[in-house]
């Protein structure tokens, strides 16, 4: 075997020899090029198929067959495959229909345009992509295939068709996103994407991966897409449990009761069904009440007096716009106002006021930083990053979470990458002392505000008055310092400071 590929590394150079980089070459060097392709086909053909004994050298074989467009040797060889490895029929025709798929797709045109300029800028493999890896299959289906005027062969496109066709459905795998088999069965390209059967192994590779994010993430479409399909919430709930959410888990389970009649009778999950019911009744007369008492003159009379005292104590605060100044001013009237002792408990006034404040915190960072960030970035600018929650927001994924915005403005550098340099640049026509925002204490904002996120149970959280003071005190010192602008340089519009 050693000899053989000696020869066809000899052979192959001998092909290549005498080509010009614009492909302008004489008659000459076309007929040396063309002997030398014809030496090449024989000498591989001296081997038949039916003479190689393992399945290693008859893969490399088979590859080889790929790489010269030797479709019959090809096919000849995916049978000695099949025998030799004792593949079974579903096998042997995913292996020929993603191979031939391949040989008409973007991707193997790049490698092959790779090979020609000498200049390779992406990772560009193919071989564990004909050996079946699933995440590199699942990951080139989604290229499109060339337009059948330029493929190497229209007939090659309708007999990958014809091979996946073959395979039995619980088979396919990540193959179904391949696209000539899309347009085979009449469906369109995102159509065939979003099937169950394609999405669920790919939700599996994600979990094998330990990417439980990536596996809601999937799944999550699924259900959107198929909002009757039994099964995929139960999965989910199992997913939102590891991330610690249990309140999108409990509802996750309230929606399989809903898709399930099996699953809702069970006696463990109607015992859970019927305390969710009593909480939900509850969390109704709760909010009854409070829409009762925000809606009094008493109620109102207090914000107006709570909306005074910032105008008059804290200058940052005109600064906010009037959403997050509205905002702003709830979890301080949960702190500070008089509710009634019997409507609201002290933790519950707490809990409200510790999510309050952190909404109206999220929404200034988001509204003066953040999205003013994505709309100044550019495209190359956002390739350059590495998969963060920061590129994730930037590109459109995801919104922008509290953790993410602290995260990026205590690590901001102008030598992290361009992003965090318009960051900075950002900041810095904002605030005349950045560098003050990165003290170690505002890590305790994202802290005091995760054990509220789903349970205001004191024996559970905690909760006191006090620890929603201090979170609110801590927010205001930080927009405090966001919201004082370099002296030299005031904003458009807003008073100097000092005045």
């Amino acid at each position: 075997m050693v000899s053989r590929f000696t020869v066809l590394r000899f052979l192959w150079t001998a092909q290549q020899a005498g080509g010009l980089p614009d492909d302008e070459e004489n008659a000459a060097d076309k007929a040396t090029r063309a002997k030398a392709h014809k030496a090449l086909l024989e000498f591989v053909d001296r081997l038949a198929p039916e003479s190689v004994t393992t399945p290693v050298q008859t893969m490399w074989e088979f590859k080889q067959a790929f790489i010269l467009s030797c479709w019959e040797r090809l096919r000849r060889l995916g049978g000695r495959y099949q025998t030799l490895k004792n593949l079974s029929r579903d096998d042997l025709n995913l292996l020929l229909g993603r191979t031939l798929w391949l040989s008409n797709s973007w991707h193997w045109a790049k490698v092959i345009l790779s090979l020609v300029s000498g200049r390779q800028t992406e990772d560009l493999a193919w071989e564990p992509f004909i050996d079946g890896d699933q995440l590199l299959v699942s990951s080139l289906a989604g290229l499109p295939p060339e337009p059948h005027e330029a493929a190497l062969s229209k007939d090659l496109v309708l007999e990958a068709i014809a091979y996946l066709r073959k395979v039995q459905p619980e088979s396919m795998g990540p193959h179904w996103g391949i696209k000539p088999v899309a347009h085979a069965n009449g469906r369109s390209p995102a159509d065939i994407l979003s099937l169950p059967d394609y999405q669920f192994p790919i939700a599996n590779l994600w979990e094998e991966a330990e990417r439980t994010a990536k596996v809601i993430e999937t799944l999550e479409s699924v259900r959107m897409r198929y909002p009757h399909l039994q099964g995929v919430n139960r999965t989910l709930v199992d997913c939102y449990l590891q991330l610690g959410d249990s309140e999108t888990a409990a509802q996750r389970i309230q929606d399989e009761a809903n898709r399930d009649e099996a699953f809702r009778e069970d006696s463990i999950v109607r015992l859970f069904l019927r305390q969710c019911g009593k909480a939900q009744e509850a969390e109704r007369h709760l909010k009854e009440e409070l829409e009762k008492y925000e809606s009094s003159p008493n109620s109102s009379g207090q914000r107006t007096a709570i909306r005074n005292v910032l105008l008059l104590t804290w200058k940052p605060f005109v600064r906010l716009s009037p959403d997050v100044q509205s905002r702003w001013i709830m979890p301080l009237h949960w702190c500070y106002g008089e509710y009634p002792a019997a409507a609201f408990s002290d933790t519950e006034r707490a809990g409200r006021a510790i999510g309050d404040c952190i909404v109206a915190f999220e929404t200034h960072l988001q509204e003066t930083l953040f999205e003013p960030l994505r709309k100044a970035v550019t495209e190359t600018e956002i390739d350059s990053l590495p998969d963060t929650p920061l590129k994730s927001f930037l590109v459109g994924r995801t919104s922008a979470s509290l953790a993410m915005m602290l995260n990026e403005v205590v690590f901001a550098k102008a030598t992290v990458s361009d992003v965090s340099k318009r960051l900075l640049d950002l900041l810095s026509k904002r605030c005349s002392n950045s560098d003050a925002l990165r003290h170690e204490k505002f890590n305790a904002i994202p802290h005091l505000r995760n054990p509220n996120a789903h349970d205001c149970r004191p024996c559970v959280t905690g909760i006191s008055i006090e620890q929603a003071q201090k979170c609110i005190e801590l927010c205001q010192e930080f927009l405090t310092i966001l919201e004082t602008p370099p002296p030299s340089a005031p904003r458009p519009g807003q008073p100097l400071p000092g005045r």
